[in-house]
């Protein structure tokens, strides 16, 4: 029996697919989103599957090419930070899509090598994909992806400048005392590079120890003081904190702002390095 495929019905599938994908895998791997990369990363990938239906075409289907076309999504959408976890969770999101194709094949089929296709008409298309586009939404709200948001942190201090991405933490109420003013907490070896370096001589004999100990010694050479926080477990603490020249979130100056120094990560490797 010969099966008719409509190109115009390949390409968005495949482009529906694609971005549902890279939706996916950006919030897994907790990384900012681009719907513009994201569609034009989508776009491409729909494309490679309307050429590699084409027999004249069929190295396409190659492995290699394939993992090269993927690689090739994924730095479109997300760029060549953190291209590796991102890569490696929309590998897995596809070897998933694959193996739920083959359980239902009646829902959703590939042709030529992998490409997917589904002989639907478009009303039922876009009312699928809305459904599908608005289930992942709250999945991910449920679980907590949909809050955390990534912003670009930048600041600037002795001349130096240093460019972050921060968790924008919706529980993290921690403010400057007298001005209230946004607080950056970030980790001492992340930020270590704009401190001054008698700052810098100090602390790296504190890393072992509390920061605010090394308070002291620090007053005399550069704009710091000591945040009172209290936290999960620990009643009160102290948190050294300074003063940089500038802090601008997402390229807007954030007046009065100053920055934590952590003594450890304040991220798992999870897309962050900073937290506000």
């Amino acid at each position: 029996m010969v099966k008719t495929v409509y190109v115009d019905i390949l390409f968005i599938i495949n482009l529906i697919i694609n971005y549902l994908l890279l939706f996916v895998t950006a919030h897994i791997a907790t990384l900012r989103i681009s719907r513009l990369r994201l569609s034009l990363a989508a776009s491409f990938g729909a494309l490679y599957a309307v050429l590699s239906f084409f027999p004249k075409l069929s190295i396409l289907t190659f492995l290699p090419i394939k993992l090269l076309i993927a690689a090739a999504m994924v730095f479109l959408a997300f760029g060549r930070n953190h291209f590796l976890r991102a890569f490696l969770v929309f590998f897995v999101c596809s070897l998933f899509l694959a193996g739920l194709c083959l359980l239902a094949p009646s829902v959703i089929s590939s042709v030529s090598g992998g490409v997917y296709y589904i002989n639907i008409s478009f009303p039922v298309l876009l009312l699928s994909t809305l459904i599908a586009y608005i289930l992942l939404r709250l999945v991910f709200l449920r679980r907590g992806g949909g809050e955390k948001k990534i912003c670009n942190v930048t600041v600037k201090n002795n001349g130096n400048e240093i460019s972050l991405r921060a968790l924008v933490d919706t529980g993290n109420s921690l403010r400057a005392p007298q001005t209230n003013a946004r607080v950056v907490i970030c980790a001492y070896d992340t930020i270590r590079c704009i401190l001054p370096t008698g700052v810098r001589n100090v602390l790296d004999k504190h890393r072992d120890k509390s920061f605010s100990l090394a308070f002291d010694k620090l007053s005399e050479l550069a704009r710091f003081s000591l945040i009172p926080c209290r936290t999960v477990g620990v009643s009160f603490s102290l948190l050294l904190a300074f003063t940089p020249d500038e802090v601008c979130i997402e390229k807007k100056i954030s007046k009065g702002a100053i920055c934590v120094i952590s003594e450890t990560p304040v991220s798992d490797g999870s897309g962050y390095n900073a937290i506000i």
